[in-house]
């Protein structure tokens, strides 16, 4: 049975092997200093935030479909933040970003012998918002994962 932070080693994994994706944060960060959130989201030698965070949102415990075994179904949330740029036209850099990382979870359905199945990326959010005094493009990115119990 894989555990949670297997889950979230694993889903951290698959977004630091997307060249595009820039730092990968394993749990949710927070500060209200702004060079601190560069710090948090911001790749060494780059002049703009490219970065995530990945979060447990909910667990459910539900009994499977098909017979007497029980899934754990995990939902967790992926928290991007992007450097806005309206002349450089950023929100199609971070569109563009957001398929890459959609299209790396659809290839890998088990997470490699993870979980049962996931349920895919789901985008439910993109906004700009201010943070630390800054704005840039946020996208919340959900994943329900099912692991046998």
């Amino acid at each position: 049975m894989s555990t949670l932070s297997d889950l979230k080693a694993k889903i951290k994994t698959i977004l630091e092997a997307i060249s595009e994706v820039g730092v990968v944060n394993g749990y949710e960060r927070w500060t209200n200093r702004y060079v601190k959130f560069l710090e948090f989201y911001k790749p060494s030698g780059e002049d703009k935030i490219n970065g995530c965070e990945i979060s447990r949102e909910s667990t459910l415990e539900v009994p499977e479909s098909l017979g007497p075994r029980y899934l754990d179904t995990y939902g967790f949330i992926i928290r991007y933040y992007y450097s806005l740029d309206d002349e450089a036209g950023s929100e199609d850099e971070l569109d563009e970003i957001i398929e890459l990382i959609r299209a790396a979870f659809r290839a890998n359905r088990t997470l490699d012998g993870l979980c049962q199945r996931h349920d895919f990326i789901q985008v439910p959010l993109i906004e700009p918002r201010f943070f630390s005094n800054v704005l840039v493009h946020y996208a919340e990115m959900t994943l329900t994962v099912y692991v046998e119990i």
